[in-house]
């Protein structure tokens, strides 16, 4: 019960640490593209 209660957690700590990154990563991608332009 506790267990999978934390697994839970991990798990959307995990996504939203992932689409944090992903965004970030979107972010940084545009602004090389506008240094180079």
């Amino acid at each position: 019960m506790v267990k999978e209660v934390i697994s839970r957690r991990n798990d959307e700590m995990r996504n939203r640490s992932a689409r944090f990154i992903r965004k970030a990563g979107t972010v940084y991608f545009y602004v090389l593209l506008m240094m180079n332009l």
